[in-house]
């Protein structure tokens, strides 16, 4: 007789029982055992590709926290650009106000040498 992992409490009485009753007994007590085994082996399988899937998960995080901060740095940088340009447009504005002030004024100025 095997010696039963799931059934033990059947022991006492197990003489009693017919032989068809004892080879089921020690038949069901094997399969609950492969069972368990098999469980066991998905469980694990299943806990190893969790792990992986957290890992993975994990990874996927900071990749995605990275870009924010690339993303939010070229905002940053584009407003800055945008302020650079608005500021270098009014700064060619003036220039040339200045210089259609200086080119009237020189204009003028050739008039009256040419009047003269």
């Amino acid at each position: 007789m095997s010696c039963m992992k799931n059934f033990n409490f059947l022991r006492p009485y197990f003489d009693v029982y017919e032989s068809e009753l004892q080879q089921l007994v020690i038949d069901l007590d094997n399969l609950v055992e492969r069972k368990k085994l098999e469980w066991t082996d998905k469980i694990k399988q299943s806990e190893a590709k969790l792990a992986e899937e957290r890992k993975l998960h994990n990874q996927t995080k900071s990749i995605i926290a990275l870009k924010e901060v690339k993303i939010a740095k070229l905002v940053q940088l584009s407003k800055a650009l945008e302020a650079n340009n608005e500021a270098a447009k009014s700064e060619y504005q003036a220039q040339m106000t200045n210089l259609n002030k200086s080119l009237d004024i020189m204009a003028e100025n050739l008039a009256k040498l040419q009047a003269k």
